[in-house]
């Protein structure tokens, strides 16, 4: 008997010790992940004082060659042991009063030239349940709409069955001009989480982990802010960059339409055509 309690106690013991070493590596892994990093974005903002501004200079690709018109990403993973806890998508433009979005997994920060042209936005760091993301899309339009942004289409009598029985998965709450200026668009839309093929066409499918079966139906926001409004009867805000861009290609390749990369425009952020 006083060797099976010998046993036991041992077992007891080497459990306890398991347990407490794990709990210690889960709370030095936790603190490495540093506050969400605020990503400060406006638009025809140059993307050199942006990445002076958080710090981290262009991503230029493996070899250097990221080209002139592309997209900047910056990711949390799930399962990320280092780095922001999440990224936080600043608008700001100094007219408007600033538009800040709660911290995601990702945000993407498009540029043409050396302009930024756009950004978007997946929201929160955890998919919601319906009801928590329309309340948080539904917030996030009244900030658009107290920072004087126009608001040009609002459809709020929707449900999760309607997200479940359109193509895409996705409704749109509203859509605005951005601080009130033409050739602008911004979007708040409520989407299924996970719908859709992995990667960065349909974030955060790249950067989240997927839910165990049998887990009700969760939800995402996701936000968009343009340089461009898709609509012919007016230019786009970018049309004047996206011209100064066709002209270096053609000073540079001798073809408007072959991309350059983009360390031309850095070298010579000056240029007028």
């Amino acid at each position: 008997m006083t060797h099976w309690r010998t046993v036991m106690a041992t077992i007891c013991i080497t459990a306890a010790g398991l347990a407490a070493t794990l709990w210690a590596w889960t709370e030095e892994t936790a603190a490495t992940l540093a506050p969400a990093k605020s990503l400060p974005v406006t638009l025809l903002g140059d993307v050199v004082s942006f990445h002076q501004h958080i710090g981290e200079p262009p991503y230029m690709g493996h070899d250097g060659g990221r080209e002139d018109i592309g997209t900047f990403f910056f990711e949390a993973p799930a399962a990320a042991t280092e780095g922001p806890d999440g990224y936080i998508l600043r608008y700001e433009d100094g007219e408007c009063p600033p538009v800040i979005l709660p911290a995601g997994r990702m945000v993407a920060v498009d540029y043409v030239g050396p302009w930024i042209s756009g950004a978007s936005a997946t929201l929160p760091m955890e998919p919601l349940s319906f009801e928590e993301a329309r309340a948080m899309a539904e917030e996030i339009m009244e900030k658009m709409m107290a920072a004087s942004w126009e608001r040009t289409y609002h459809r709020p009598d929707f449900d999760a069955a309607r997200i479940a029985n359109v193509m895409g998965h996705r409704h749109t709450l509203a859509r605005f001009t951005v601080c009130g200026d033409t050739g602008t668009y911004a979007s708040v839309v409520v989407r299924n989480y996970g719908d859709g093929p992995a990667g960065y066409s349909i974030p955060p499918m790249a950067v989240g982990q997927p839910l165990p079966e049998n887990t009700p139906t969760r939800y995402l926001v996701r936000v968009e802010i343009l340089g461009r409004n898709f609509s012919d009867d007016t230019p786009n805000l970018i049309d004047d960059r996206k011209a100064a861009v066709r002209s270096m290609r053609e000073k540079v390749s001798g073809n408007a339409k072959q991309a350059i990369p983009l360390s031309v425009w850095l070298d010579n952020p000056d240029w007028q055509p």
